[in-house]
């Protein structure tokens, strides 16, 4: 495959003859090396050849594609690899490899083949994909052991992590917007930044809303009077929330269960034998696949408010409770910027294994792979395995699950690449992934989240520099203050609350890909955004609920945030809470126990929680200092 002239991948000069026809790569691979002397110049310079062959292959392309089959080179679109380069990929003998065949080698019987792989189980035999591995605990079959990654990955990294912000008008116009909405009322703010079309959408009593034209942007804010960002009751009590939920409720239009049905449950319980059941756990009882159905319809029936481009919810004191900005991406760094951002995290997701989704958050995954096919891996041939993906993976640094007071923090296991044996090329290519995707993607939420809550950025900072030392991932080349970052392919995410992050806090959400839907839905603002890959989005996500419409296609996600457990290890290391009390050893006490140390003689924190024991100490470090 030839370069396209408008390509901005580097590369050095060809020197070898497969340089310029890479299908003579798939040609010579069943034979020897010492074979023959064309070796020599086949394989002179494998990295730079597959560099070169993705440089003009954007989202489609095999390691991230949704190809059904691959396309021949005479008929392969400009935007799609052909197979020659498909067989180039999935060719390359594993030289320690026992019982992998690669793809030339498969018959077309053997390629159309299905059910290569079982999910939840490691499967590091695939026939027709050498280095392909699929971990019991990933979502996606990875290549981390394939050494090409450094001069396919490596380069786009680099290209991306070059880019600068645009100056332009229109930049700095939305900038200045975003400045003046915490301390300007809506109506006067529009009247006066408006270029075209100013327009009072409605003025209630409860909210006020304003649409005008800014340059290419259309820009909707809304007053929100009933809300208080300090009083988390208020987004439930609004009336917009109360008229959304009920709409929700009729969506369905379900009737009273059937006699028959509560006889079947009736007795269902009797033959467990149980002599009761608590109304508390009736009320409890969660049927996320009823919540999923409810969801999407209702995003598909639009009964949330469908807004575009610019949209801003405030609180009754003007602080910023939710933001989307569509085309970001493109508008700060141009069109490029989204090919190679797309590339980026997709070349990642071919060669490093990636947690598969958790489960509170990701129940109804294996309906998802029924109704979507294409990511099911059981159902994807050799040559389209590896979009047949669905992971979420946390970069950054956290508390233990079980730390709750954030005692220690620590490097994510992702971070550490930690689920691996052999993962020292990974390692390798990671601190540039690293800093040309999430260096970006913290660029991209700070140009939003810095002017409409600057106290919220500055304690981000505040908390990001007082973390140590060899837990925090620094990635921005300006100021870090993101301690947290996820990774999302292909994630369907149920309706929740983030509720580990800052409290009161602002996470940003970024998107890419090529996907059609994903519209992001905030029921208790009774609103829906566009969403549309390059999209970026900030909002209370520890008290707002949040969910993605489905989709179809290729979809990225990345998600800057700081965990609730690094602000207060950075606040008792500043001395704004008190030392936490020791843990409990458990230890029984050679002399006789005073009244005080009862638990300590039972064994250990039976008596008091920790938790509890903190939150007194708290209390009487604060009636100190007033008194």
């Amino acid at each position: 495959m030839i370069p396209h002239p408008n390509s901005t991948i580097s590369w050095k000069p060809m020197t070898s003859l497969v340089e310029f026809c890479p299908p003579l790569l798939c040609i010579f691979a069943p034979f020897p090396r010492n074979f023959c002397p064309i070796w020599t110049y086949l394989t002179e310079a494998p990295y730079r050849i597959i560099s070169v062959c993705l440089a003009e292959c954007p989202v489609h392309a095999y390691a991230t594609g949704f190809i059904d089959m691959p396309y021949s080179e005479a008929n392969a679109p400009d935007h799609i690899p052909e197979g020659e380069l498909v067989e180039a990929l999935l060719s390359e003998r594993r030289p320690d490899g026992i019982g992998t065949v690669p793809l030339q080698d498969l018959t077309p019987e053997q390629r159309a083949t299905t059910n290569l792989v079982k999910l939840g189980e490691r499967n590091d035999r695939i026939k027709g994909d050498p280095y392909g591995v699929l971990a019991k605990w990933s979502g996606n079959v990875a290549h981390p052991e394939d050494v090409r990654m450094l001069g396919v990955l490596g380069p786009v990294c680099e290209e991306l992590a070059i880019l600068k912000q645009r100056d332009t008008e229109e930049i700095r116009a939305i900038q200045t917007l975003l400045q003046r909405i915490p301390n300007t009322e809506p109506s006067a703010l529009g009247k006066e930044m408006a270029t075209d079309d100013f327009e009072v959408v409605r003025d209630l009593p409860e909210e006020l809303v304003v649409r005008f034209l800014l340059h290419s942007k259309t820009v909707r804010l809304m007053h929100a009077k009933d809300l208080d960002k300090g009083d988390t009751k208020t987004y439930d009590r609004a009336t917009r929330a109360k008229a959304a939920k009920k709409r929700e409720e009729a969506l369905l239009g379900e009737g009273k269960m059937p006699i028959a049905a509560q006889q079947y449950l009736v007795a269902r319980i009797l033959t467990e034998r149980k002599t009761n059941l608590a109304l508390a756990s009736i009320g409890k009882d969660v049927d996320p696949f009823r919540n999923y159905l409810n969801d999407q319809t209702a995003a598909k029936s639009r009964i949330w408010e469908f807004v575009e481009d610019i949209f801003v919810a405030l609180d009754k004191y003007l602080n910023v409770v939710f933001c989307n900005v569509e085309n970001i991406v493109q508008l700060l760094y141009g069109p490029n910027a989204m090919d190679l951002l797309n590339r980026a995290i997709d070349l990642w997701s071919f060669y490093a294994p990636l947690p598969l989704p958790e489960t509170s958050r990701h129940v109804v995954d294996r309906h998802i792979r029924r109704i979507h096919p294409e990511l099911d891996p059981t159902r994807a041939t050799v040559e389209t395995l590896a979009n047949a993906k669905m992971c979420v993976a946390h970069y950054g640094c956290w508390a233990d699950k079980f730390d709750t007071l954030g005692r220690h923090i620590w490097r994510t296991m992702d971070t550490l690449i930690g689920r691996l044996e052999r993962r020292v090329i990974l390692l390798r290519i990671f601190p540039k992934f690293a800093k040309a995707v999430f260096g970006k993607a913290s660029e991209i939420m700070r140009f939003m989240i810095q002017p409409l809550d600057n106290d919220y950025y500055h304690e981000c900072v505040e908390v990001f520099e007082n973390l140590p030392e060899d837990a925090k991932l620094s990635v921005d080349q300006v100021q870090d203050w993101i301690s947290l970052f996820v990774l999302g392919i292909n994630g369907y995410t149920q309706r929740h609350k983030d509720i580990n992050d800052f409290k009161g806090g602002l996470a940003g959400l970024l998107t890419s890909g090529n996907y059609d839907g994903a519209s992001l839905c905030v029921p208790q603002l009774n609103v829906m955004v566009k969403y549309a890959a390059g999209a970026c989005a900030c909002l209370r996500g520890n008290v707002l609920d949040h969910l993605v419409q489905d989709h179809r296609g290729p979809r990225f996600f990345v998600i800057g945030t700081n965990h609730e457990t690094c602000k207060k290890y950075a606040w008792k290391k500043l001395g704004r809470l008190p030392p936490l009390p020791p843990l409990p050893t458990g230890r029984k006490k050679a002399t006789a126990a005073r009244p005080s140390d009862e638990h300590q003689e039972q064994g250990g924190d039976l008596g008091e929680p920790l938790q509890l024991r903190y939150e007194i100490s708290l209390l009487y470090y604060l009636f100190q200092k007033i008194y």
